[in-house]
């Protein structure tokens, strides 16, 4: 599922300005680090995606106005949404799936009510385009997907196998490893 979807609860959202190279209205000639999306001219909650915790939050009328930065470090992303017209959360809350965040808005330098979503992988500076990220519901495929992590570094996700009556676990991310592990659905794995 697109991440915007699973961040408006809705999917009758539409891009207004891609990731990448434009005309700004504001600065001509930018390079656009986000993607915004229309919200029919209303002001629409937006939801956090995972497990997470509230990083930034700043609340100002000019550049992304007022916005909060949110790390999912289950995910390994951290995810910017500007322009808001009300934020819900407080610094270093920690957040659900579902957790109300805030509402879209046009704080800041923008032209009319919109979610500006931005994002990078928690510690670098680097852009990624948000709308090219799948957001996978590992809740909604528990019998078969995991979440497999080596102490706070993310290896991937695992699907789950049997041989002579053990539970095994396949690493795609880890050149194929095999050992037997009591693992249940949805549980993040340690890996020694």
């Amino acid at each position: 599922m697109k991440l915007i979807t699973k961040i408006f609860r809705r999917n009758d959202w539409y891009v207004t300005s891609k990731y990448g190279w434009r005309n700004c209205p504001f600065h001509g000639k930018e390079f656009h680090a986000g993607v915004d999306y229309g919200t029919h001219v209303h002001k629409w909650p937006i939801y956090a995606v995972n497990d997470g915790y509230v990083h930034i939050i700043h609340n100002g009328n000019k550049g992304y106005g007022n916005y909060i930065w949110i790390r999912y470090p289950s995910l390994n992303i951290s995810i910017l949404h500007a322009h808001l017209s009300k934020i819900s959360v407080k610094s270093k809350q920690k957040v659900t799936s579902g957790t109300l965040l805030g509402y879209t808005g046009k704080s800041g330098n923008a032209t009319g009510i919109h979610l500006h979503l931005g994002m990078t992988k928690i510690g670098s500076s680097v852009w990624i385009d948000p709308h090219s990220y799948n957001y996978v519901d590992l809740n909604s495929r528990k019998d078969t997907i995991y979440i497999v992590k080596k102490g706070d570094t993310l290896w991937g996700i695992a699907k789950k196998y049997y041989k002579d009556g053990k539970k095994y676990i396949n690493i795609a991310a880890k050149n194929n490893i095999k050992k037997p592990y009591t693992i249940y659905p949805g549980q993040k794995l340690i890996i020694p």
